[in-house]
């Protein structure tokens, strides 16, 4: 609740983050989705923010709706492993192994764990 409070005085990427976080803890994906979408009104070029929903949309099993959201992010951010190793896992659920394993050499060449 604090977190929605915070926004309506003053609107940051940084709460509408920490409140999806929590119901994404919580488990409560549709409510993450409805913040994370929020996020992006006011910030439509967080690629943060665009990888988060991405995931949160493969874990309802919307990878479509993932695809998308992962792609924007790629392209403002084409080296975020997390992107693109998920990206690469919808790709290998699409059946295109070749591609998905470019994917992951890439992520591993861009992690620096």
């Amino acid at each position: 609740d604090c977190f929605r409070q915070a926004n309506l005085i003053q609107k940051h990427d940084v709460t509408y983050v920490q409140l999806g976080k929590v119901y994404a803890l919580q488990e409560d994906f549709p409510n993450a989705i409805e913040v994370f979408d929020e996020a992006l009104e006011f910030s439509p070029e967080n690629p943060e923010i665009l990888t988060t929903m991405g995931l949160l949309h493969l874990r309802q099993g919307q990878h479509n709706e993932a695809f998308v959201h992962l792609g924007n992010s790629l392209t403002l951010d084409p080296k975020n492993p997390k992107t693109i190793l998920a990206t690469g896992s919808i790709i290998q659920d699409r059946g295109d192994h070749d591609a998905a394993l470019i994917k992951y050499r890439i992520a591993a060449v861009h992690n620096t764990n």
